[in-house]
């Protein structure tokens, strides 16, 4: 595996930091554009160039005879902004957008169907992602879930206490799930290694470790 791998592992075992909400609640970051995205791009008044488009494995995508533009590890929006740039060389005052039509995330562990599953919109409560996936089996630790995501300053990992916030009836204040992620249940008395490489393997098949 090449390095982004290894800096994944090295942040998921020394517990990375996110930002804090409003709550002084920690979060992850915006959700950022990855290698094998298919995106929507709209540019008003260029037909031949609305259409979807699949990032390749150098973080680009092709603008037909525009060139190509580098978008993996942007958002959305700033994916949006990097493309206007590249057209403004060619066209006057572009109008650009970019959405991700269909995207994935990840439930893992102890749940009864882990595995991937197709999101609609941009994010989903974090118990009906749990829900997705079958809800909890019976050696579901959920005091400890964990939610991974890219954002542009590389992965971060919040670790969050399901039991407590059922039990404080503030199930409002957990995180959503926005598409990339990877939700893990960890197992009871599962050690951390196991934790660690079962994430990496749902992070590289969403295509976050550029082969």
């Amino acid at each position: 595996m090449k390095m982004t791998t290894g800096l994944l592992l090295l942040g998921l075992a020394s517990g990375l930091s996110c930002p804090a909400d409003a709550r002084g609640e920690a979060v992850p970051g915006e959700r950022t554009l990855v290698a094998g995205d298919v995106i929507r791009l709209t540019v008003v008044g260029e037909p031949e160039l609305t259409r979807a488009l699949t990032i390749s494995a150098d973080g680009m995508v092709s603008l037909s005879y525009f060139g190509r533009t580098r978008i993996a590890g942007l958002t959305p929006d700033a994916a949006s902004d990097a493309i206007r740039r590249t057209l403004e060389r060619y066209i006057r005052d572009p109008e650009v957008s970019v959405e991700v039509p269909e995207t994935r995330f990840a439930v893992l562990g102890a749940v009864h169907r882990p595995g991937y599953f197709t999101m609609e919109g941009d994010t989903i409560p974090l118990l009906d992602a749990l829900a997705q996936a079958g809800g909890p089996n019976d050696r579901a630790n959920l005091r400890s879930v964990s939610l991974v995501r890219q954002t542009a300053s590389g992965p971060q990992k919040v670790r969050v206490d399901v039991t407590r916030a059922i039990k404080s009836k503030a199930t409002g204040q957990l995180p959503t799930v926005q598409p990339g992620d990877v939700l893990h249940v960890d197992r009871r008395g599962q050690p951390l290694g196991a934790t660690l490489l079962t994430i990496l393997g749902a992070a590289a098949s969403l295509g976050w470790v550029l082969r």
